[in-house]
């Protein structure tokens, strides 16, 4: 594929960036994130029972608890998993809010 390039992420490794040619439907990517969330984090717990669209970010509503280290441990995780970007902190608050919002997040920049 002529033009294509790989972008280091933040650790300097290289990320293939997206071709286009994967689509990313719903089945798909929610259980895709959720085994990403549990194995980037080292989560004590079935990625099958993480509701889609339960808060990842503190207590609230039997939310997953997740603190701002994690949150750094998750960005890595899906930049490389996935080849994307996390500009900046304001878009990852609203996209790391659960797994719906993750999910929609990676499908638009993937587009």
């Amino acid at each position: 594929m002529a033009g294509s390039s790989d972008e280091p992420d933040i650790l300097g490794n290289p990320v293939p960036t997206g071709t286009g040619e994967e689509t990313l439907s719903s089945e798909d990517l929610k259980p895709r994130v959720k085994e990403l969330i549990v194995r980037q984090l080292k989560l004590d717990v079935d990625p099958a029972s993480i509701k889609d669209d339960t808060p990842l970010f503190g207590d609230a509503d039997g939310g997953l608890g997740l603190d701002s280290i994690d949150a750094l441990e998750l960005v890595l995780g899906v930049e490389k998993e996935f080849g994307i970007k996390v500009q900046d902190e304001e878009v990852g608050v609203k996209a790391f809010a659960s797994v719906n919002a993750l999910c929609e997040f990676i499908r638009a920049k993937a587009a």
